[in-house]
């Protein structure tokens, strides 16, 4: 995982990053979003797939995608 994170950081203004699973719904980062999607950014990821695994994290992946 640390070679991936180092390879992303030095090779991040030659690509851009979509992260597949992103679990910025889950009550883990409830408050947090915006501080997450900024380290995100940081690191290069400039797309993401908000991933629901029940009812309500299905409505708040649509309600982070609004």
């Amino acid at each position: 995982m640390l070679w991936c994170l180092l390879w992303c950081v030095c090779y991040k203004k030659s690509m851009e990053i979509f992260d597949t699973h992103t679990y910025l719904n889950a009550d883990d980062f409830a408050g947090r979003e915006a501080e997450e999607l900024a380290l995100a950014k940081e690191m290069g990821v400039t797309r993401h797939n908000v991933v629901g695994f029940d009812v309500p994290t299905i409505k708040r992946a649509i309600e982070l995608a609004e």
